[in-house]
């Protein structure tokens, strides 16, 4: 049975589709894009996509959603989520076509029919209101119908490829338990920071540990760039301003465009860029770029940039005197670490060698904090511990009264657990809650399915995109 898209349902699609389809792109896309410019967007096994005709789908996309959710649908999407959905669609109808999918003038009526815009009208009224909005759009309606049924064909392999997806009894049991359970635990804390401010290094011990980690405090290498930054607006003369680099210089063009020429301070590839903030690729760039060579156009999310390379600083390890603060810090960390350890070690061989029931026993915890929970669940935040999910993870694989004899460590420090209660979960709230934890369940297991799917498509059809 075709599952219709319904009204309400459109974003979390279009949402399912961007968590689902960008992923695949990222780690497929580099091998199948073209870098030269072409005549076509894209193609799709072996089929070329003309600029015309996904613009065409695009605005059929529109249309649709405009039918589902009136005019907000087409004031409230953003462009690219548009396009995510109609490369995502493309790539489906493509396949569906090749396993000769089949789709009914009647499946296609029924699809028109169940338009929010259109339900609980008369056959004559329907039409024509119909008939009124693709009039009002500028799609007519052999147009719109042929990709109604493409759109169908689609989802119909969508749903055949999900149709095997299933969730058990023990799976959802399983979350409902892991989200529920609430666990009350003492522990033992070594604080580092606390560690730290008993540790006073002579100037001998921080000249040898620095030689002894001299590349630990290299400084990476730096460039420092001019670049234009072309604005979105732009875009339709990008090309014109690209072949004026062929010829002409950085400031010529800057002032044939009027546009304005940025000089960065240096940066690495771990520093943000004067105008930019973080652009890695950019960085990455920059350092690898031959000197007053001009390179770009680069897209980012304020625009296109162009950019020469003005010049660089080598990658070097600076003198003692120059990182004095930073050695004393990075070594202060290490010997606190030490300590935390022997000191967590001497605790658990004494619980180990008294045989000890109750962390409180323990006289070797003078330099600790001692705490005690209370009842919580794996989403909430703990006294020193924070979100720790290892730490909570250790705890509720416990049983009560059991001591875990291996330090864990957190952000802060170091921590022995001892689970004291646990609570399982509530059956009543299970009952009441079961349906929606399957449908929980069913929707990330289908993501997954599907986005698995998607990059097997996106090989399979030898995907390319242009630079266009």
């Amino acid at each position: 049975m075709l599952r219709k898209i319904r009204k309400g349902d459109i974003k979390k699609v279009l949402w399912f589709l961007v968590i689902v389809i960008v992923p695949a792109f990222v780690f497929w896309g580099a091998s199948y894009f073209i870098k030269a410019r072409t005549s076509y967007l894209g193609k799709i096994y072996g089929k070329k996509i003309s600029p015309q005709d996904f613009e065409v789908f695009l605005k059929n996309i529109q249309t649709l959603l405009f039918f589902q959710l009136g005019r907000e649908a087409l004031s409230g999407m953003q462009l690219n989520q548009l396009k995510t959905y109609a490369w995502q669609r493309l790539l489906l109808i493509e396949k569906a076509k090749r396993e000769n999918i089949e789709v009914t003038d009647e499946e296609v009526l029924n699809y028109i029919k169940s338009f929010p815009l259109l339900i609980n009208r008369q056959p004559s009224s329907l039409k024509k209101r119909y008939l009124s909005i693709l009039k009002r759009l500028g799609i007519t309606p052999a147009q719109f119908e042929e990709f109604l049924r493409d759109l169908i064909r689609a989802e119909k392999l969508k749903e055949k490829v999900l149709k095997e997806v299933k969730v058990t009894e023990e799976e959802i049991r399983e979350r409902f338990k892991r989200e529920t359970e609430q666990a009350k635990a003492k522990y033992i804390f070594i604080e580092f920071e606390k560690l730290k401010e008993e540790i006073n290094p002579t100037e001998e011990e921080l000249k040898s540990f620095f030689e002894e980690n001299k590349e630990k405090f290299r400084i990476p290498p730096k460039v420092k760039i001019n670049y234009l930054l072309i604005s979105p607006s732009y875009k339709d003369q990008l090309k014109k301003i690209e072949k004026e680099f062929k010829k002409k210089s950085l400031e010529e063009i800057a002032k044939k465009f009027n546009l304005e020429i940025v000089e960065t301070d240096y940066f690495s590839i771990e520093d943000p860029i004067k105008g930019l903030g973080w652009q890695k690729e950019i960085a990455i760039k920059s350092l690898e770029a031959e000197k007053n060579k001009i390179y770009g156009p680069f897209k980012i999310e304020e625009g296109f940039i162009f950019f020469s390379k003005i010049d660089e600083k080598p990658s070097y390890i600076p003198e003692f005197s120059k990182v004095k603060g930073e050695v004393k810090e990075r070594f202060k960390e290490k010997k606190a670490h030490q300590k935390a350890k022997e000191l967590a070690s001497k605790i658990i061989s004494e619980i180990e060698e008294k045989k000890l029931k109750d962390l409180r026993e323990a006289s070797s915890c003078q330099e600790a904090i001692l705490s005690e929970t209370k009842f919580f669940k794996r989403k909430d935040f703990i006294e020193n511990i924070g979100l720790d999910m290892n730490f909570k993870n250790i705890i509720f694989s416990l049983q009560p009264g059991e001591i875990y004899l291996q330090p864990l460590e957190i952000k802060k420090g170091l921590v022995i657990v001892q689970l004291l209660e646990k609570k399982g979960i509530d059956e009543e709230k299970f009952k009441e809650e079961k349906e929606k934890y399957k449908n929980l369940i069913l929707n990330e297991k289908r993501v997954k399915v599907f986005s698995n799917f998607i990059i097997q498509l996106i090989k399979e059809s030898k995907l390319t995109l242009s630079k266009f």
